[in-house]
């Protein structure tokens, strides 16, 4: 019977993944008409131990036809596509279990998760439509008006400008301060200045030879500092970007099971 599923429940709980894996494939091993739960906990686990590549070729590959036609397991298989980035392949898993619409709160997980993929793809009006068709299932309002806070937030987020942030590199620091990233700022500051006082008292005293060296590294430092700051411009925009689809993965309990 299915008298395994406790025990393998109970070693997900605990975070024993690879544990869990082995009594998954024991199962599997030992038994022809395998419960598809075996195949949903299995990917589960790929998930959770960042063997995505692993789950989806497993998925992709080994799992008849039969288990594919499962809400459980396509839901942990658009999970790991969704972990990866392939919102495409994620997507069109998602739409055929919202199709079946045999099981609600399968369904309503692939309306959420449709509707963060949408915001990953800066489709905020469409998310938003999807949050609003998931209202019709199991799902309270209040987590529904969250969503739309934060795709508003998302829609409205005042990004650095790379330009401008080498802009200000200018004066050494200046564009990582713009950028958020003070130590990076207070860095440039210090060895542009050591670089550039140097240069100047080697210069002073005739000792051409030390000045043409610590010029040419100022000089460097200095250039690759306002490429630097134009990087940490793009790098602050998506880290917001990430914090935002991480408070709408979290609100809709995405990776909870």
């Amino acid at each position: 019977g299915d008298s395994i599923l406790p025990f393998i429940n109970y070693l997900i709980n605990k975070e024993y993944y690879q544990n869990a894996i082995i009594e998954i494939e024991r199962a599997l091993f030992n038994k022809r008409n395998s419960n598809p739960i075996l195949f949903s906990q299995k990917l589960l686990c790929y998930r959770a131990i960042n063997e995505l590549e692993r789950g989806i070729f497993e998925y992709e590959t080994e799992y008849p036809d039969l288990v594919k036609g499962e809400d459980k397991v396509n839901i942990q298989a658009a999970l790991l596509y969704y972990s990866t980035s392939n919102y495409g392949d994620a997507l069109s898993i998602l739409d055929k279990v919202i199709q079946k619409n045999s099981q609600v709160n399968e369904w309503q997980k692939s309306y959420l998760l449709k509707g963060i993929i949408k915001a990953h793809q800066r489709e905020f009006q469409e998310a938003m439509e999807i949050f609003r068709q998931a209202l019709f299932l199991k799902y309270d309002k209040e987590r529904y008006y969250k969503n739309l806070s934060v795709l508003k937030k998302m829609q409205e987020q005042k990004k650095k400008s790379p330009f401008i942030a080498k802009l200000l590199s200018v004066i050494p620091g200046g564009g990582y301060l713009y950028a958020n990233h003070k130590g990076s700022a207070l860095t440039a500051f210090i060895i542009n200045s050591l670089l550039g006082y140097a240069t100047y008292t080697s210069i002073k005293s005739k000792n051409y030879g030390v000045a043409g060296v610590c010029g040419f590294l100022g000089l460097s430092f200095y250039i690759g500092n306002i490429n630097g700051a134009g990087r940490s411009a793009v790098r602050y925009n998506e880290r917001i970007y990430k914090m935002y689809i991480q408070e709408l993965e979290n609100n809709n309990h995405i990776f909870i099971n």
